[in-house]
Formats: C-alpha cells, structure tokens, sequence
C-alpha cells in the first residue's frame, strides 16, 4: 500500500473528522487531490513513516489496518486504492483501542461549527471545553451552554489519542507536583513508613506521567502553608499532595485551595473535602479477622492507640466489630490506649481477656511485648494491621500497598491538571486500596 493509498485511507475513516467521502463510486480527480492535501498534513501531525499495512507514528502510536473490504477509490493516476478497513487497531504503549467502521458516527457537531455558532475562534471553544484558564468565565460558560444546546459529545478515541500527544510533550517539561508534609520537622515524614513509602510509590508514578515529585514542608501542623502558597505562585506550580499528616495538626491549612489541584492520601486531613487515595482498611480488618479464624485461633484481641483509629476515621474499628460478627470467635472487648500509662493497662487487658492472637497497629503494641521477653507465638500469637511499620521482622499480617496508595493519588491528580480543574472538588472522589494477608510465624495457627 503506497503514501497515495494511505492518505486516502485516513481521509476515508470517521476517526479523523472526514467522513463524507461517496462510499459507492470513484471520487473525482479534484476531490482526491484534495484529500491527499490534507493527509499530508496529517502526516505531518502523526509522523506516519512507513508504507506497509501496519504504519507507526514517531510518537509512539501505532495504527494497524486489518480485513479491509473491496471497495476502492480512484487516484490522481488513475489506478485505484483499497480504503474502508473493517478493523482499526490504535495502540498506545501496551494498550490498544479497537476501532469498527460500524461504530455509530452521529451527529455531533465538531469544535468549528460551534465556534461558528459562537461567533468565536475553534481554539478558544477547545480552550473552553477543557476548562482552560486563559479563557474568561464568560466565554467559557456562553461556549458551554451553546455546545450542549447543539448536542455536542467529545470523540473518547480522539480524546485518548491527544490526551497521548499531550503526555508526550509533557515528559519533556518535567511539570512540577508539590508533596505537602507537616510533620515537627522537615524530614520526619521519612521515618513514618506509610507516608515515606507513599512518596517513593508518588515519585515513580509521576515520573512516568511526565512530572516532577518534589517535596514542600508547611511546617510543624501545617503553619507555614500560607508561605508555601506564596512559593508555588511564584514557581507555577498548579498542583500538590497532601501527604498522611501528624495529630493533632491546624484545621485550617491555608493553603491557595482555590487555585491548586490538590489530592490527599489518606485520611488524616479532613478540613478541605479533596480527592484522596486510601488504603481499604475496613476490608483488610475484616480479610484479617477470616484468616485467623481459619487457622484456629478463637480469642481474638484487638489493641490499638487512639490516634490510630481517629487519623482513619474508625474504619478501622468498624471493619473489627464486622468481622467479628461475620466470622464469631470470643467476644473480646477491644483496648484502646493513649497516654502514658498505655502500656501498663495494655498487659492488665491481656492478663484479664487471655487472648490467644493479639491485632494491633502502629508500633506500641509490638514494642511492649519485645520489650517485656513475651514469647510471639509460645505465649501468644500476632499479627499486625501494617506489615511497614514492622518491617524487618517476619510478623504476620496485612500489606497495605503504600506505593500504590502514592501512585494511585499521582493519577487522580494528573487528571485534574489535564482537564484544568482547580480548587475543592464538588463530589470528592475516594480510591481505595485493598490489603492481603501476608502469613508469618508470629501466627502459624492452633
């Protein structure tokens, strides 16, 4: 298949806006001619270098043209091209997007006839439509109302691809993302796993999308955050993450919400409704609760400080008193401690309920019974609610995935920039990662 038969080719197929083409007879020669005019053009945006059935672009795309029918087109020449594919593939990296002739086209109508209709230039009614700060409130709201009206529906296909285009340029600016902590000093954060190892997992996936992690502390609670404000302006930085936060820490970050894309990790900020990424801590209490009842255990204790249960809004609490509804067991009243006569009441609870396993997170627990000589499993099973915390010693209990926890905040960030979309969302959106049970020999079973 030569350059002439690809251009008609593309100018042929719906997927790149020209899909008036006379399917039953030859086109006339002007017509062709002006076909290739502007396939060329288009070969010019997508890089298309070679002449086979399969034509890559130089930005890494790749259009793969498969069961073409038999119907032709005339060309300049006079010879005749095959066009209409009954099958297109368009791969991004690892994945691809299957594209039939028999997909419904509608009728939308495209950017320019609105931008006729509005009596504005098609770049602003993009700008518009993708909520782009350079275009007024005014003429944004005015582009919208009028695109509805018209019946307007973005192509999710052209969207996808563009959306690629666009992440390929954005690789080489190296766009900046704030990591916001506010623990009592700069690098507190490093020694609390959770938040150490959401910014490794944070770091790597921005990295693949093209951005910078760079770290912001806002001082001790969160008291600096107004002079950290000011340095993002200066910089144009246009979003950050709010990193797991210490408690207590200020209600009120004054941070520039209204002008930053700002997504959290976690629960512990909760003054500012943001998208967050969390771990599912109801359904992992609950995983964990099954599996020690599958290994024979039946007092199961519960110990955890309070810090620990308000930092996640008690889920992890509500997920205990499920499971132990759901899977039975002796009904143990759970210990919650704060202060510093944790420890002392921790072993009176354990002497008065004898539990055969103990649950516990965060590091107190685990600490005492190292440091009071009790045998782990000989004197009592454990197993803990955040492997990190213990890392380095082989304890039973649930992976939390912070890296992903970290990527997985990277991306709901990444699709705020890419859509314009500044200040504290309407709807906040939560995505939740599940844990998984890790087996160990603090808990082999009864």
């Amino acid at each position: 298949m030569g350059m002439e038969s690809r251009c008609d080719f593309f100018d042929s197929y719906p997927l790149f806006g020209m899909d008036n083409l006379e399917r039953n007879r030859p086109r006339r020669r002007s017509n062709t001619r002006t076909v290739t005019s502007r396939t060329r053009r288009l070969e010019g945006v997508f890089g298309v270098r070679e002449n086979a059935g399969v034509v890559h672009s130089m930005r890494g795309i790749k259009v793969e043209i498969s069961d073409v029918s038999s119907r032709y087109l005339l060309r300049p020449d006079g010879q005749r091209s095959v066009c209409f594919p009954r099958k297109l593939i368009v791969v991004f990296g690892p994945s691809s997007i299957l594209v039939s002739p028999t997909m419904s086209v509608g009728t939308s109508p495209n950017i320019r006839k609105i931008a006729k209709a509005a009596r504005v230039s098609h770049t602003t009614v993009s700008m518009a439509l993708r909520n782009h700060p350079r275009v007024s409130e005014q003429t944004k709201n005015r582009v919208l109302a009028l695109a509805e009206k018209m019946g307007y529906r973005p192509n999710p296909l052209v969207a996808a691809l563009l959306s690629h285009v666009r992440t390929s340029r954005r690789i080489v600016a190296q766009e900046v993302i704030a990591y916001f902590t506010a623990g009592p000093n700069r690098d507190w954060w490093k020694q609390w796993p959770c938040a150490a190892n959401s910014f490794v997992g944070a770091q790597t996936r921005a990295e693949q999308l093209g951005f910078r992690l760079e770290h912001f502390w806002i001082g001790p609670g969160g008291v600096e955050a107004a002079s950290v404000s000011k340095v993002l302006r200066a910089r144009a930085i246009r979003g950050g993450i709010m990193a797991p936060l210490p408690l207590p820490h200020c209600e009120e970050i004054a941070l520039d919400w209204a002008n930053c894309a700002i997504t959290a990790i976690g629960y512990s900020f909760n003054a500012v409704q943001l998208n967050r990424a969390a771990h599912n801590h109801v359904k992992s209490i609950m995983s964990l609760y099954e599996e020690l009842r599958k290994l024979g255990y039946h007092r199961i204790g519960f110990s955890t400080g309070i810090d620990d249960l308000v930092r996640v809004r008690h889920f992890w609490l509500a997920g205990w008193l499920a499971g132990r509804e759901l899977f039975g067991g002796a009904q143990l009243p759970y210990f919650v401690f704060d202060g510093a006569d944790g420890k002392s009441r921790f072993f009176s609870w354990m002497k008065e309920e004898k539990p055969d396993v103990i649950v516990s997170i965060g590091k107190a627990t685990y600490r005492w019974l190292k440091e009071e000589g009790v045998r782990l499993p000989q004197d009592v099973a454990f197993a803990h609610l955040n492997l990190r915390d213990v890392e380095g010693d082989k304890v039973a209990g649930i992976e939390q995935n912070s890296l992903g926890i970290g990527a997985a905040a990277v991306e709901l960030l990444a699709t705020q920039l890419y859509h314009n979309e500044y200040g504290v969302p309407k709807t906040s959106l939560c995505t939740l990662f599940d844990g998984f049970w890790v087996p160990g020999p603090t808990a082999p079973g009864r």
